[in-house]
């Protein structure tokens, strides 16, 4: 302990090598001595103020420095989730809290980092790394200490400070949707004042506090399922965001995600917005990724609606994706340029995928999209034929196939003849598919 005030030193003159070697030390003697302070929290070796050297280096401002004190947190939590009695918990939720605090401010982004780094989230950047991937298991593994609901309420006053800088409010956002998935619907009145508060944010907003918004909204999907009014505000919140560049993946990934909770309550109304993205996704500059991401979110809103809708909401979406794909073939020799490009087959093909995964569910008569996969046969039987020498979209191809086939299970026998042109190609084609008739045995 005498050497706190060395370390303090060092901090204030910015020397990082000394204070680097003096975070050891203190780790060193920490790893040694905690099941001492566990058993005897109050004297001797076991003394409970040892721990102040973890939060001095928590606080040190330094994340390489900060990242030297995470095992001792684990260790130190995992000895004491075998404690039997929960009231000798009591003494170590402070420091728990203070490593919250710490992780608040460690999190904080520099005003002076490049956005497209930041936006990115490239895991090459140490920064980038260290919150997305060492504090989010930190703190998912040890903050029930401290509690999560106590956490969260925590960050929520920050968030709703008056003088906040956009990278303060950022970071409280991004601990809160850490512990998010552990709020209880007890916690039903706390939520409901966050997700008001969220959907309030102004157009003008820093782009990466709304990026961590729209995560914690991903992450309180199961409440807003429990609560319908918020749905609707919810998904449109959403939807405006995918017209900023900055967060439209994060955007795009949080309508699946609500899309998914509350599938059974979504209106049609969300599926014609969604749409609208869909055909609108050039424009908007939308990845492939995202736009599989918005055809998962709309084949899971068709998946729930009556037999004539589903029919004529599914034909307008396959469509969307079936005549770039046409185009391609017309237009194409075999030989494929530009991997990942629109000209490339597997981008439509994953697509086709998508939609037809994620819209799967049981009429009692014909599917009504069995007159979809029946016009959609030739076309497929055309892309086996053409690039029977391009395994990567062969495959694809037949990953297609196989939910479109699953998709109409029950009306498979209705394109059972057009199946014998497409049993004549390799062995992987024939893989596919008869392991999809066994599945449904027909």
């Amino acid at each position: 302990m005498a050497l706190r005030p060395v370390f303090q030193a060092c901090k204030d003159v910015d020397d990082f090598e000394r204070s680097k070697s003096l975070a050891k030390c203190f780790m060193s003697y920490l790893d040694s001595y905690l099941a001492f302070i566990l058993k005897d929290p109050d004297s001797g070796f076991g003394n409970m103020s040892s721990l102040e050297l973890l939060v001095d280096c928590i606080n040190h401002g330094s994340i390489k420095i900060g990242e030297m004190t995470f095992d001792i947190w684990d260790n130190l939590a995992e000895l004491l989730e075998r404690i039997p009695q929960p009231e000798m918990l009591e003494p170590f939720r402070s420091i728990f809290r203070r490593l919250m605090l710490g992780m608040w401010k460690l999190c904080q982004y520099d005003k002076d980092t490049q956005l497209d780094v930041i936006v990115n989230e490239d895991h090459n950047n140490d920064f980038v790394r260290f919150r997305t991937v060492s504090v989010y298991e930190l703190l998912h593994d040890v903050m029930w200490i401290y509690g999560e609901l106590e956490t969260f309420q925590e960050m929520f006053q920050i968030l709703l400070r008056s003088d906040n800088t956009w990278t303060e409010s950022e970071s409280a956002l991004y601990i809160m949707h850490i512990v998010a998935d552990e709020l209880r619907e007890s916690q039903s009145e706390l939520i409901g004042q966050l997700v008001r508060t969220l959907l309030s944010l102004q157009d003008n907003c820093h782009p990466l506090v709304k990026r961590s918004a729209i995560k914690v909204l991903h992450h309180l999907s199961d409440w807003i399922n429990s609560h319908q009014e918020t749905i609707d505000p919810v998904i449109r919140f959403m939807i405006t965001s995918l017209r900023n560049d900055r967060i439209k993946s994060a955007a795009a990934s949080g309508i699946q995600s609500i899309c998914f909770s509350c599938q059974k309550k979504i209106h049609i109304s969300h599926f014609e917005g969604l749409f609208q993205v869909l055909q609108s996704a050039e424009e908007l500059g939308l990845s492939n990724e995202s736009v599989i991401v918005i055809l998962k979110a709309l084949g899971c809103i068709i998946s729930h609606q009556p037999a004539d809708k589903y029919e004529s909401l599914m034909s307008n979406v396959v469509a969307l994706q079936v005549k770039p794909l046409h185009e391609i073939l017309v237009t194409q020799n075999t030989v494929v340029a530009g991997t990942g490009s629109k000209t490339d087959p597997c981008i439509w093909l994953d697509r086709l995928s998508s939609i037809f995964r994620t819209s799967v569910a049981t009429f009692p008569n014909i599917h009504p999209a069995a007159s979809i996969v029946k016009e959609l046969w030739p076309l497929f039987a055309q892309v086996l034929e053409k690039y029977q020498q391009e395994s990567r979209i062969t495959e694809r191809a037949c990953r297609a196939l196989r939910f479109m086939l699953r998709c109409v299970q029950n009306s498979v026998p209705e394109v059972l003849p057009p199946l014998i042109t497409i049993v004549r190609q390799p062995l992987v084609v024939v893989v596919y598919i008869i392991s999809t008739l066994l599945l449904f045995r027909c």
